[in-house]
């Protein structure tokens, strides 16, 4: 992988002397390799299965598969450990962080020292002066393996989207990880802070912005996306806490509060049958539905925003509108 401008080395490097001495290694540990591999797909297996069943233990096995594919590990400045991710099947960006958040679960419930690897060179880059916006990068570089940032601003921008993406990976990582998520909040405290405050800003209606679902196009209003801004605001409350800022802890959760009673009020459909797609009103989204998957991450750090009505009702929506290939 090429960091702005200077090639860094496949981690294995650090350890082996040649290639030929790391697949030495690697074909003698072959047996050991296979029980460790085995212990943690039965483990996978086993808390899939207590969660949603065969099927969907049989898709998580596939998953994590997927998310370890797709990166790749780096010896990092001062000698230090770093991973990238290849956005691979659309336009093979380097680290994109809308592809690293629904991929992160992975390392979330597996390895949170692993997600920390993906995170850092982002952080970098931001904290580097080199990214010139407020909000987060969408991606470090335009064509894997060369990671070039954006100096000029420039890239596919997800404004809200990727600053929120990453304020709760950070904060997933803290609280899997006490012991170094506590030193990497104090570490990282400044760029997180700036990006808390671009979202509390911007918040609690996104303007006209691009998100994850880009195949859709720009949007105002998204009901999603808000709630992804909203959730971010909780999680940088739960770091500051972390980084001993309790000012900022209890700023940041009573805005989080404040922001979530607005997208209550304005994100239900008047028939109060489904969250819309985007706000309710005369000129708003009365009648449209979308997936409001960001609501997981209101559950993963346990901020407790959405109130237990919408979880119900949303839910039992989109039962009613399942077929037989699932949501639409």
């Amino acid at each position: 992988v090429s960091y702005l401008g200077t090639d860094l080395q496949p981690l294995w490097t650090a350890t082996f002397s040649s290639w030929q001495d790391m697949l030495g290694y690697f074909h003698a540990d072959l047996a050991a390799a296979q029980r460790r591999a085995d212990v943690l797909d039965a483990k996978i297996t086993r808390d899939a299965r207590s969660a949603g069943g065969t099927a969907y233990a049989g898709l998580c096995a596939i998953a994590l598969r997927q998310a370890y594919g797709g990166t790749e590990l780096v010896v990092g400045p001062n000698s230090q450990p770093w991973a990238f991710l290849k956005e691979i099947s659309s336009d093979g960006n380097v680290s994109t962080v809308d592809v690293l958040f629904p991929a992160s679960p992975a390392w979330i419930y597996a390895d949170p020292g692993y997600l920390a690897l993906l995170l850092e060179p982002l952080l970098s880059y931001a904290e580097s002066g080199n990214w010139p916006e407020a909000f987060a990068p969408h991606d470090l570089g335009s064509a894997y393996p060369v990671a070039s940032g954006h100096n000029d601003g420039g890239g596919e921008n997800m404004p809200m989207e990727e600053t929120g993406n990453l304020l709760i990976m950070a904060a997933a990582y803290i609280q899997q990880a006490p012991g170094p998520g506590a030193a990497f909040a104090t570490a990282h405290y400044k760029i997180l802070k700036q990006w808390a405050d671009y979202l509390v800003a911007n918040l609690p209606d996104p303007g006209y912005q691009n998100q994850t679902d880009d195949f859709a196009g720009p949007i105002a209003h998204s009901v999603n996306l808000a709630l992804k801004g909203i959730i971010a605001v909780a999680a940088m409350s739960k770091i500051a806490a972390v980084a001993g800022n309790t000012a900022d802890a209890a700023s940041y959760r009573s805005q989080a509060r404040q922001f979530i009673s607005y997208w209550v009020t304005h994100a239900q459909d008047p028939s109060a049958a489904h969250l819309d797609l985007t706000y309710s009103g005369p000129d708003g989204g009365n009648g449209t539905w979308g997936t409001t998957y960001n609501g997981f991450a209101d559950r993963l750090l346990g901020t407790g925003l959405i109130p237990s009505t919408i979880l119900a009702g949303q839910a039992a929506w989109y039962e009613s509108v399942s077929n037989l290939f699932g949501l639409p």
